[in-house]
């Protein structure tokens, strides 16, 4: 989290949050920089903010694959305000990956003792008892995202002629491209530093598909 988010987020409800970060990651820095706060100072602000206990519940995970260079450490912290909590993994020597994934080398180490994606789906399982307010795109329609990775070149197609709007952000969740476009549109991404991004397609009902591409 940005300083000036953490300031004006006082009055924000309490919500059970999950973080996970890599030690070692090149791109959004563990340690933060002159605006971001580091993933420590993050997790202590989330941990104060739901009033949780401030002594964590740390489970040293084992270390399973030896190979891979990483080891994680748990820290939860429970009992918050609202039911929240706030559980941290921290990934040491991991660098910009995603934990259980196909590693990519150029981003750093990628743990394979636990499985990201699982652990969040748990996590989403056991508070959210069903999906509110997102548009889903009709069964009979298909939208696709490719190459991913890509190098220089970004395509989107549907099937679906209506107007739709493509937004691209980066790590710091500032956007990078924002196009309007019918059935497809090439993107041009010689500008992008490599690293991940994250992208939603909208039309005029909501959102559409959500996702998230690397640059290579």
């Amino acid at each position: 989290m940005s300083y000036a988010l953490q300031n004006s987020s006082a009055s924000a409800p309490q919500i059970p949050i999950m973080h996970f970060h890599g030690t070692d990651d090149n791109l959004v820095s563990y340690d933060g920089t002159f605006l971001i706060s580091s993933v420590e100072n993050t997790i202590q602000w989330w941990v104060d903010h739901n009033n949780c206990n401030t002594s964590p519940i740390l489970t040293i995970i084992p270390d399973s694959n030896l190979a891979d260079n990483s080891t994680v450490d748990k820290y939860y912290y429970d009992v918050g305000s609202n039911e929240s909590e706030v559980t941290f993994y921290k990934v040491i020597n991991e660098g910009h990956t995603w934990s259980g994934a196909t590693p990519i080398p150029v981003f750093g180490n990628t743990n394979e003792d636990i499985n990201q994606s699982e652990i969040i789906g748990s996590f989403f399982s056991g508070f959210c008892s069903k999906s509110i307010g997102i548009y889903e795109t009709p069964s009979g329609n298909s939208l696709s995202v490719y190459p991913n990775p890509f190098i220089s070149q970004l395509t989107i197609n549907t099937d679906n002629y209506e107007e739709l709007f493509l937004i691209i952000y980066n790590n710091l969740s500032e956007s990078m491209i924002i196009e309007i476009f019918e059935k497809s549109v090439v993107i041009n991404t010689d500008h992008f530093p490599k690293g991940i991004y994250y992208y939603e397609v909208r039309n005029a009902k909501g959102l559409v598909k959500p996702g998230k591409v690397i640059k290579i």
